[in-house]
């Protein structure tokens, strides 16, 4: 039908980079809508809140100067074959972590990139 209208968009969409606050217990604020992106400086906790089911979101993990930090991963996250995965310990290195709100508290978790 020669009379229909076309409309084209083209939308940029460009994440922003949430840097979380460092502390013992770290937590992710999902309403905030970002890559999330924290420098662990001691071993840490890592917690959720502000979550939609169905909603994606991505955590960055760097390891400080010194390294060799790990966390400890909010409860009823689902990684594959069941396993936690083990953080990349070289100072200045960093692990991405992507996950799916599934339920209210509960998450699929994939690694996204190690030892970046």
């Amino acid at each position: 039908d020669s009379s229909a209208v076309t409309t084209s968009h083209d939308y940029k969409l460009t994440p922003r980079v949430i840097t979380l606050t460092d502390g013992a217990t770290v937590t992710v604020d999902l309403t905030k809508r970002g890559i999330n992106q924290v420098t662990l400086g001691g071993n840490r906790t890592i917690a959720v809140s502000g979550e939609t089911v169905g909603q994606t979101f991505v955590l960055s993990l760097v390891q400080d100067g010194t390294g060799s930090r790990t966390a400890t991963w909010f409860s009823t996250i689902k990684w594959a074959a069941g396993t936690v995965p083990t953080l990349t310990t070289t100072a200045g290195k960093t692990d991405v972590f992507q996950f799916i709100v599934i339920s209210s508290g509960n998450y699929l978790g994939f690694v996204a990139g190690l030892n970046l």
